[in-house]
């Protein structure tokens, strides 16, 4: 059989002729379906592909049939490849076997797909059998994985710490495989019950036939089973895959990973493979250092040279920034995120875990989704307040005596609530501090004390605070825009306490809001620094784990701006300087959607400036910005006469047209993208920062790196995307 991975001088040398021999042997009518999904009309619809493919007619060129190679693997080979994406000493290992072939040991592949589903069972452990077994020579735990893609593979992958016994480990994980794993699924009946069966089959199925939600993976996956055999293979799997019994398995077993060796490839960094090479070519081992044989991989090395030379370029004109790497306002080339290790506890809530043992710092973020939306009418920012009394106070640690022992430990506690989502965090200068923290921060949110006297106090500072906020005007005029947004969405109160939900500060509402907000669904952590992930697990797990999952999970709202009606109000401070602020719906549902709008606002600041402040002299500040994910903001401070006031809609207009007419300007995009990249760099800098950009991400977007794809996204952000943010935003 030919190698599917070809080389560049196939691609490029490929004459017309070639590829017309190629249509005419494969491309018939004879080995060709077509597939429609959807509300449609069958009958015109197969009108209209009569009319397109009907009178296509076949070559008489016999299509050449699948033939699978019976030769056996009699030895095990080996092969070190120089992976130039791994770093230090993290490596890991393929075990490489022959599986049966869809098109042609189709029976086979019924048990192949059972075995790949009954390894990922709780009762087979066999993560558990490989961390224990390589538990110091594994790079990090539960990576174990397999894949069979119903060609000829089967391949068992596993994470390695690169040293010089990295060979033997790969062989003694074939090893363990062998006779722990597979000869104990070959003697095991239980494995086979109907319940595991059910299991098995459900996962599969979920995988690939019950995705009728999105048709264009139902007919992907419909076609790929059907050009491996035919129209029914798809169907009929499940229960072919339900007739798997251990007899079954024993000689599929036997057949592919006892009577055929594997190859094993260990992917290596750059700096292993120097460390090592010579001794792994003294032993005989394949030593492969350039992949670049494979046609695609030519192909994008070719454009990688050319982007490099782009970018030398752009470095001698002095606009080069890398997507790769973020850089502080002092140009100090800053970390990126780094890898998030996602657990989850008995009780649902999720945890993510950004590990930094090079900083000393702890950071532990407790975020509860929802906001705003948990309230009801005159309930107005008082999930600010209830937040504040699990900061706080606790019935084991009354205010005074928490404040000095976070004191003696080096630690603080702090909080936030916004209109989509609240966080309470602890930090603390080291890993003991904060451990010893812990209980009393989580003593305050599974049992914080409302306190009358406590809660009466904070009722009566709150009064100063709500007529300071008001005596603003733009804050004035702020608030009502969003009350009226937030209205027209069936929300009925905001994150900022009114006049009227100060008088509701009591112990009692505060009470009923925590009940409401303390929900398992609604609740995710996020920590970071240099914590112990085993021991900070164990402690939630004794801890809020015990916070219950209510059914009443809160609905997380999308704003849409249905309302176009002007919403008027006054203001003692605005009466000769008008105020006008114009809300709108970013209509996005995408991180490059979000990224080009992101981009859009700050060119359309630009024009905003240009036209109806330098040119027209309509006010003293326009500007537009993103109020959370779901919309975005016009305001105007200081419109000068009515009659321009009047003019508004025509010269917003005008400095779109104008907006649009820069999106060519290179430098003014790349200016602008550099800015938005450095400011979510800037996000990461400290332990605090970093678990509240994360828990920010995971709150808005259920994403921890959202913030890293984001500007990612930024990054290769075309003028093309840029002004179709224009047409949609």
């Amino acid at each position: 059989m030919f190698d599917v991975i070809g080389c560049i001088e196939n691609i490029e040398n490929a004459r017309v002729a070639d590829l017309e021999a190629i249509q005419k042997a494969f491309y018939n009518p004879e080995s060709t379906a077509i597939f429609i999904y959807g509300d449609v009309n069958e009958y015109e619809l197969k009108k209209v592909v009569n009319a397109i493919f009907g009178s296509w007619k076949s070559n008489a060129i016999k299509t050449p049939s699948l033939v699978q190679s019976k030769a056996k693997h009699t030895e095990t080979e080996i092969a070190v490849i120089q992976d130039d994406t791994l770093c230090g000493n993290h490596s890991y290992v393929k075990l490489n076997f022959r599986s049966p072939n869809g098109a042609v040991d189709f029976s086979d592949t019924y048990t192949a797909e059972y075995l790949k589903r009954l390894l990922d069972e709780e009762e087979v452990q066999y993560g558990k059998i490989l961390d224990k077994k390589f538990l110091f020579s594994r790079f990090k735990k539960e990576t174990a994985s397999t894949r069979f893609n119903f060609t000829n593979s089967f391949l068992f992958y596993m994470d390695f710490k690169a040293d010089k016994n990295l060979v033997r480990h790969s062989l003694s994980f074939l090893e363990v495989l062998r006779k722990k794993i597979l000869t104990k699924i070959m003697n095991e009946r239980s494995y086979f019950s109907q319940d595991i069966k059910s299991r098995c089959v459900n996962s599969f199925l979920e995988d690939y036939e019950l995705d009728y939600e999105v048709s264009k993976s139902l007919l992907q996956n419909f076609a790929y089973f059907w050009a491996l055999k035919d129209e029914y293979y798809l169907s009929d799997f499940p229960q072919n895959m339900q007739k798997t019994d251990v007899e079954a398995m024993r000689y599929f077993i036997e057949k592919y990973f006892f009577e055929s060796e594997p190859l094993i490839e260990i992917f290596v960094s750059a700096e292993t493979m120097r460390k090592y090479e010579s001794q792994w070519q003294k032993q005989g081992i394949s030593i492969v250092k350039d992949n670049s044989f494979a046609w695609w991989n030519e192909k994008e090395k070719r454009e990688s040279i050319a982007e490099t030379e782009e970018i030398q370029s752009r470095v001698e004109q002095g606009s080069v920034y890398s997507p790769t790497s973020y850089y502080d306002y002092k140009g100090h080339n800053c970390a990126i995120l780094g890898e998030i290790d996602e657990r989850e506890l008995s009780n649902g809530i999720k945890v993510y875990i950004q590990k930094d043992s090079s900083k000393e710092k702890v950071g532990l973020t407790f975020g509860i989704k929802g906001g705003c939306a948990h309230l009801e009418e005159n309930e107005s920012g008082l999930e600010d307040e209830v937040l504040n009394v699990m900061a706080t106070s606790s019935r084991k640690w009354r205010k005074k005596k928490r404040n000095a022992f976070l004191r003696a430990n080096n630690s603080k506690i702090r909080y936030v609530s916004c209109q989509s989502y609240s966080l309470l965090q602890l930090t603390s200068d080291s890993s003991s501090e904060f451990f010893s923290c812990l209980p009393l921060f989580t003593d305050g949110i599974q049992r914080p004390y409302f306190d009358t006297r406590e809660i009466a106090k904070r009722k009566d500072e709150a009064k100063e605070e709500v007529a300071t906020f008001f005596a603003s005007s733009d804050n004035a005029l702020f608030y009502e825009m969003l009350s009226a947004v937030y209205r027209d969405n069936g929300i009925v109160a905001t994150a900022y306490l009114t006049n009227e939900s100060r008088k509701n500060i009591s112990s009692k509402v505060l009470k009923k809001i925590y009940k409401r907000i303390l929900n398992a669904h609604d609740i995710f952590i996020v920590a970071t620094g240099n914590v112990d992930t085993e021991r900070l697990i164990d402690f939630l797990e004794s801890s809020v784990a015990k916070i219950k999952a209510v059914d009443n999970k809160t609905p997380l709202f999308d704003i849409k701006i249905r309302n176009t009606q002007s919403v008027k109000i006054h203001h003692r401070e605005c009466e000769y300087a008008p105020l006008v602020f114009r809300a709108f719906e970013t209509n996005c549902n995408s991180p490059n959607e979000y990224a080009a709008l992101l981009l859009a606002t700050d060119i359309y600041n630009v024009a905003l400036h240009n036209v109806v402040r330098e040119k027209y002299g309509v006010c003293y500040s326009a500007n537009c910005n993103s109020i959370g994910k779901d919309y975005f903001c016009n305001a105007f401070f200081a419109l000068s006469e009515q009659s321009k006031f009047n003019a508004l809609d025509s010269l917003v207009k005008e400095a779109i047209t104008e907006a649009k007419s820069y999106c060519t300007e290179k430098k003014l995009l790349n200016g602008c993208k550099k800015w938005r990249i450095l400011t979510i760099a800037s996000e990461y800098e400290g332990v605090k920062d970093k678990g509240l950009q994360i828990a920010e991400n995971v709150a808005f977007w259920d994403n921890p790196y959202w913030s890293e794809e984001l500007s990612l996204q930024i990054e290769d952000c075309s003028e093309e995307d840029v002004l179709r943010a224009f047409e949609s935003g």
